[in-house]
């Protein structure tokens, strides 16, 4: 500030502070300036925090990953401005940008996303495809719109059939009889041709995140890779999953039958699911009534993936174990 002092000189005085942890804002902060003969003269000065200037993130690539999912990878390329990030949004659309659907990456250390991308109908010829563009933008804790990335753009061919209903994981093939045998899976024409063995689709395929979630590679759900050992209600059970922070994610909840059907694995059993998840030989909850039911009788229904099987007509204040789920990426 400037300020008249001794002599009734006009002299500048620079005065240093930390301002690194305030709000950001305009500050009216009062001076006093003492002199050697003890004479004081009153002022203020103004200082105003502003935002960091972030850049945008940088694409290093764009690729197809399986049928259903797009991999992207990004950096960040300013030391000074990375330490106010908290973390990515990274949008995806196929028309224009009129809408899209946006993903949220917590942290700033994480620089790639597997992002889904919907199911599309298909003439049955695999001829055609959509193409989808990508960007992604810092947030902070900070107010504003930071800049986003340049746009990039990825052409996926049409698959034929392609749908996200996994497979069963049936691979073998029985004689019909009671009790059945396994046979070697006849050909056309012959007696017992034409079983679930003898089709694939979409084969069961999880990635392991290494953060105690799975992602199922067909659905794009995010899974919790292991319950907590806990038996719950089913009150308590959905409250466990929308109060459950994991993985940097805060959006889990209780799945439905559908979707917790979908991770029994029936070409096994003791449990009926894939290895890479961690599963007791016991019944788990969903969040679907059974059709017809009320909610104060029988009729919430679960999964007993001892065997892989459906288990319904639970009551609500019966004890199950919980897995929760969240739309991933």
């Amino acid at each position: 500030m400037s300020g008249y002092l001794d002599g009734g000189t006009e002299e500048t005085v620079t005065i240093g502070f930390d301002a690194s942890d305030w709000d950001v804002g305009s500050y009216k902060l009062p001076v006093i300036f003492k002199q050697e003969r003890d004479e004081r003269f009153k002022g203020s000065i103004t200082v105003d925090v502003i935002p960091p200037s972030f850049i945008a993130p940088q694409f290093d690539s764009l690729v197809q990953n399986g049928a259903r999912a797009l991999k992207a990878a990004w950096s960040y390329a300013d030391g000074e401005t990375e330490k106010f990030v908290r973390g990515y949004d990274v949008y995806i659309t196929d028309d224009n940008w009129d809408s899209f659907n946006t993903y949220t990456v917590a942290g700033s250390d994480v620089t790639s996303l597997n992002i889904p991308i919907p199911k599309r109908a298909d003439d049955g010829s695999g001829n055609g495809g959509i193409t989808y563009a990508v960007k992604i933008a810092t947030y902070s804790d900070f107010e504003g719109n930071p800049p986003a990335s340049g746009e990039l753009s990825r052409y996926v061919p049409f698959t034929a059939g392609l749908s996200n209903l996994p497979d069963t994981g049936i691979t073998k093939c029985i004689n019909g009889f009671s009790p059945s045998k396994f046979i070697t899976c006849p050909l056309p024409g012959e007696r017992y041709y034409g079983q679930d063995a003898q089709y694939s689709s979409n084969p069961l395929s999880y990635s392991d995140n290494g953060n105690g979630t799975v992602t199922d590679n067909i659905t794009g759900l995010m899974w919790q890779q292991a319950d907590d050992g806990e038996e719950r209600n089913w009150d308590d059970a959905k409250a466990y999953c929308e109060g459950l922070t994991l993985a940097g994610h805060s959006d889990w909840r209780l799945p439905n039958r559908h979707e917790l059907f979908q991770l029994v694995d029936k070409g096994r059993y003791h449990p009926a699911i894939d290895p890479v998840f961690s599963c007791r030989l016991a019944n788990y909850w969903s969040s679907s009534l059974s059709p017809g039911a009320s909610f104060d009788v029988f009729g919430v229904e679960g999964v007993k993936f001892v065997v892989g099987t459906t288990s319904v007509n639970y009551t609500y204040d019966t004890n199950n174990y919980v897995r929760c789920v969240r739309p991933g990426p």
